[in-house]
This record gives structure tokens, sequence and C-alpha cells, in this order.
């Protein structure tokens, strides 16, 4: 064996073996909560009663929020209301929940130019400043699974050389890593996550982009467990895969929309913050055959399939389930629903009689 080659080996087998020492199973929790928080350019909200932070749900375990990217400097996500939104979360009922940032680079590329030019130590400095004003718990890294499969030999040793570098002066931070779940199904054969496991705390799959709304799926959401149309990728499909998969089984967490998803044509007719149960109860006429909404049947399978094959869930988007409960199912419907599921209470059909989107989460 070259003795350069063996030496690389060493030296990646010893980081991850540092890397082991720190980690720990994630504070996520079985039921976190992600927060929008969207607001216009002219910095008037979507809706005069958006949801504040203050009526979150006591519930959640944990918060996840966007974000923080890193493009030599780390800067929000959203340059204008981040921060404030940011410093809400973590202070809402006296720091009682953590929070999770997701946290990214301003490309693909960029992210290989960081890993390259091994400035580990300084980025490292300016996460736990950033940290020391901003108590977060975690990060989640997301954008960088187009690069996974180029993490091997000494990409891989400087990628676990950056996470060590951020853990050595945060020593209490988690890093998680943000995957697709369409992504897992479709390259179930290529993605070895082997070299990963060892070195995350946890992993978050998200089903936002899991199929897109269609006709079939109006009234059942875009993660049905099972379908008769072959186009349609099935929560049964990703299991099957993911008991396939390389990835360690006891990281796992799932992120699953609690809001409707609109057909593609529609999306940009419709401000973020107006894609809520709220707006499609209060107008369901003209949203019933333009929006896919989940019904309570399949919420409860949703947090029952977690329950299975996952540490718990990442509701999104808690502000935009039900502000005003105009479906009658209360505020935080779908949420429930799906911790219902996944803790095995409660009918799944347990919204009143007076809710009016007809049968679609009743």
């Amino acid at each position: 064996m070259n003795s350069l080659v063996a030496v690389n080996i060493c030296i990646v087998s010893l980081h991850l073996c540092i890397l082991v020492s720190l980690t720990s199973a994630s504070e996520l929790g079985i039921s976190s909560c992600r927060y929008l928080g969207e607001m216009e350019e002219d910095g008037k909200k979507c809706h005069e009663d958006v949801v504040k932070i203050e009526k979150l749900p006591k519930h959640c375990s944990s918060f996840v929020y966007l974000g923080i990217v890193y493009n030599y400097n780390i800067k929000p996500s959203d340059p204008k209301y981040g921060l404030e939104r940011l410093r809400s979360l973590i202070d809402y009922e006296n720091r009682a929940h953590h929070v999770f940032l997701f946290y990214s680079h301003s490309s693909v590329d960029e992210f290989y130019s960081l890993l390259y030019e091994g400035k580990f130590a300084e980025i490292a400095q300016q996460m736990q400043n950033f940290i020391r004003d901003y108590p977060v718990k975690g990060l989640i890294l997301h954008g960088i699974e187009p690069a996974i499969k180029e993490l091997v030999g000494d990409f891989l040793q400087r990628f676990v050389s950056y996470l060590k570098a951020l853990k050595d002066i945060n020593p209490d931070l988690e890093i998680g890593m943000y995957l697709s779940a369409r992504s897992l199904i479709e390259n179930a054969n290529d993605m070895d996550l082997s070299d990963m496991n060892t070195i995350m705390d946890f992993y978050l799959i998200e089903f936002l982009n899991f199929n897109d709304c269609s006709k079939d799926l109006l009234h059942g959401g875009i993660t049905p467990m099972d379908s008769s149309n072959s186009d349609i990728v099935t929560l049964n499909r990703f299991g099957a895969a993911l008991e396939n998969s390389t990835i360690a089984k006891d990281k796992i967490y799932f992120e699953f929309l609690i809001s409707p998803k609109p057909k593609p044509n529609e999306i940009e007719n419709f401000k973020p913050c107006e894609i809520s149960y709220n707006e499609y109860c209060e107008n369901e006429d003209d949203k019933i055959n333009k929006w896919c909404v989940d019904d309570s049947d399949i919420l409860y399978k949703k947090g029952a399939f977690t329950k299975k094959y996952a540490n718990g869930f990442v509701g999104s988007y808690i502000d935009l389930v039900d502000r005003d409960d105009k479906c009658g199912c209360g505020k935080y419907s779908t949420f429930d629903m799906m911790v219902n599921g996944f803790n095995g209470k409660t009918d799944p059909k347990s919204c009143p009689q007076n809710y009016t989107a007809s049968e679609h989460m009743h």
C-alpha cells in the first residue's frame, strides 16, 4: 500500500474516532416544528394575524429554522428578518426548546473550495462567535447532497476535519445532514453513506418534495402510503429503500409537510405564507382543485410510519397549519394528528363534525 494513502486512512480513522466520542443522541426530539415566519419585502406580514412565535405550540420538542449561509462569512439566509426571528425562537418559553438551524454554503462549488482551502479554524471561530450570540443546539447541513458521492479519500478527510473543527470549540453542537427521501429511492444503489454514519449526529430526511401535487394527490397529500400509479412515489417504496440503505438507522429523522402543497403551475400564484390550511378552508371552492391536502388518515399513518423507521419528525410549517382554526380541527391539527400517530393515541378521524373542508382531513 502507498505510504501516503496509509497515512491518510489513519488520519481519517483517527478523526472518526474523535468525532464518535463527541456525538450523542440528537435533541431534535420526537416532534419538532419548523417555523417559516414569512414576511413580505416591505415588512408587512402576510396576514395581520400571522402565527406569532409566542403562540406556537409548547409541545414542539424543538424548533427548526432557515437558517445561515457561509460564503466567507456566516450570514443569515434572510438578512432582513432572519436574526430577529431566530432570537425569538431561542428565547421562547425562557429557552425551554432547542433550536436547530439549516446551514448551507452559497453553492456546491463553494463547498468544495472550502474543503480544499482548509481554513477550518477560521470558520469554526466564526461559528463560535455566532452561537455565542445566538445559542442554537444544532446545524443541519443543507445543499451538499450532490457532493456526497465525492466525499471519499482526501475530500472525506477534509470534511471530517471541517466538522471536527466546528465541534472542537463548540463541543455541545449537534451536526446533521439534510437528505431527500425521493433521492434515497432513486439513488439507493449509488448512495453509500457508510462513511458518513460515524461523522454525522443525525440525518434529516425531507418529504417536502416527495411528489409534485397532481390530480391523483389532491385529497390525500403528496406522501401517500401506496398508489396504483407507478409515477407516484410512495412511503411503502421509501420504507423498502431505507431498509436496504447503508444509512445509520438509529440516526434518522423525517421532515413532513403539515401544510398544503399547490400544483406546480399554481405555486407562483401564492406567497409561501398564504399556503396554509387556514387559507384552504376559508376558500375551499377556489383551492380544492389546485392544492394537495392531507387527510387525517394519512397524517396519522405518517406519524406511525415515523415511529417505525425514525426517531422523530419535523413538521413543516407549524405556522402554516390553521392559525384561525377555519377548518374546525384546532390551530395545529395536522401536527397533532401526526403526534397522535407517532404515539399510537386516539382515532385518527378526530375532527369535529363542523369541519369545513369536506372529508379532506376528517
